[in-house]
């Protein structure tokens, strides 16, 4: 409707990739192989874990984005880092650059709903490891 403001998201949750790698078919990922690829793919790691309050239960399900490319996480979400399939994102997935897994890019409910949880429980089980940066 006219003079209706779109919403802005209250808060982004983004964490740098630390290495990236081309990994073979048939390769697992993640503690327990919880992921087996089906074809080559580039994975990258990002140093974001349930130590941090982000869900073990987005295993496999959740995702982050780069450059609002969406890059599915794989493998299971460990105490300190995630793994993201980078493939349809090459020339974005380098260390150091940040992936979005809270944002413009990934609806805070839609990432929530991957992890079988609500948003609010999602942004309150983050914890004192995530560097917090008010505007």
């Amino acid at each position: 409707p006219a003079g209706v403001t779109a919403l802005l998201p209250g808060m982004t949750l983004e964490a740098p990739i630390l290495t990236v790698q081309s990994v073979s078919a048939g390769e697992t990922v993640g503690y327990g192989a919880t992921y087996t690829l089906d074809q080559a793919r580039t994975l990258a790691t990002v140093a974001l874990g349930y130590g941090d309050g982000f869900p073990r239960s987005a295993t496999n399900s959740g995702y982050a984005t780069l450059g609002g490319i969406k890059c599915p996480i794989v493998g299971r979400v460990s105490m300190d880092l995630i793994t993201i399939d980078v493939s349809d994102a090459p020339d974005l997935a380098k260390p150091g650059q940040f992936a979005q897994f809270i944002g413009a890019a990934v609806p805070l409910e839609d990432q929530a709903r991957r992890a079988g949880t609500v948003g609010y429980e999602l942004v309150t089980g983050l914890g004192h490891r995530v560097r917090r940066i008010y505007d």
